[in-house]
């Protein structure tokens, strides 16, 4: 990698870390991370959604143990998001994360495929 490219990247990379949205989204999780009782919704939202995969694979989507697991995954992911700071925290990460598809477009972009449509107009 020469060094143009190098110092463009790093400069990028600076710019990111500085963004108002990053660190909106660090303070968030700051406040995410210190309330136990969030810590402890999270972990039952996450032993849900384990618990439901593992059915899912072991029973199919449409039996009747996967479809009770969904429905106590939905009950714990509600909880979870019911609270105000678990709120903030998915607001500010959608935020980031618009900014993220941004500069990911710009940058590879260019290099994606174009989808034509096939149909010829005359």
């Amino acid at each position: 990698m020469n060094a143009i490219t190098l110092k463009r990247l790093q400069d990028l990379r600076n710019a990111m870390e500085s963004d108002p949205r990053v660190k909106r989204l660090e303070e968030a999780e700051a406040v995410l991370k210190a309330d136990p009782s969030l810590s402890l919704l999270l972990e039952k939202k996450n032993e849900a959604l384990g618990r439901y995969l593992t059915i899912r694979l072991e029973c199919g989507e449409d039996s009747e143990e996967a479809k009770e697991a969904l429905k106590t995954l939905h009950q714990a992911k509600l909880a979870l998001d019911e609270q105000p700071s678990a709120r903030e925290y998915s607001l500010r990460f959608s935020e980031l994360n618009l900014l993220y598809l941004q500069v990911d477009d710009i940058l590879f972009g260019p290099y994606r495929e174009k989808v034509r449509c096939a149909v010829k107009h005359d």
